[in-house]
């Protein structure tokens, strides 16, 4: 069985590119937003707004919730606009929950933006070789083709808590 903190770190320490000029405009001004998330209110309402136009913020901060990772919802919203479908979204999850065990965070510690950007990609991010590399990689071949990432033994939560 392959553990979705190690898959994360594959995530972490694979080649990387840097960031797209729309990508590297999106950080940007995430980072701006971010400041502006400064109640619960605010971040409520940016997540329901984020879930209904980003369909890869929805994905990512599903599998989040059901990985039991606590992670800002700008960190989700940068991580789910690098995502052009729903696997690369797992396999940012499981990046994030190799960081959330790198920087040692507690279960109610959320991980930041700053965080993620710093200490998860300070050089770039995985190019699209590295992401279908380590995809293919954590395909588990038993009776049928099946994806490691998909079940809760990986991320090393109980069955009988995912809801």
């Amino acid at each position: 069985m392959k553990l979705a903190k190690d898959i994360g770190e594959e995530m972490l320490t694979a080649k990387v590119e840097p960031l797209s000029k729309s990508n590297a405009v999106l950080l940007l001004e995430t980072i701006m937003l971010d400041t502006g998330l400064d109640t619960p209110e605010k971040r409520d309402k940016f997540c329901k707004e984020a879930k209904t136009e980003v369909t890869a913020f929805a994905i990512l901060q599903g599998r989040l919730e059901w990985a039991q990772l606590k992670v800002s919802p700008t960190a989700t919203f940068f991580c789910a606009a690098l995502c052009d479908r729903p696997g690369t979204c797992v396999l940012y999850a499981a990046a994030l929950k190799a960081l959330s065990i790198r920087l040692k965070k507690g279960a109610n510690e959320e991980l930041s933006l700053n965080e993620v950007v710093v200490s998860g990609f300070p050089r770039g991010v995985p190019t699209q070789d590295e992401l279908h590399r380590i995809w293919d990689g954590q395909k588990a071949y038993d009776e049928r083709p099946d994806n490691w990432l998909d079940h809760p033994a990986s991320w090393e939560i109980k069955a009988e808590m995912v809801v």
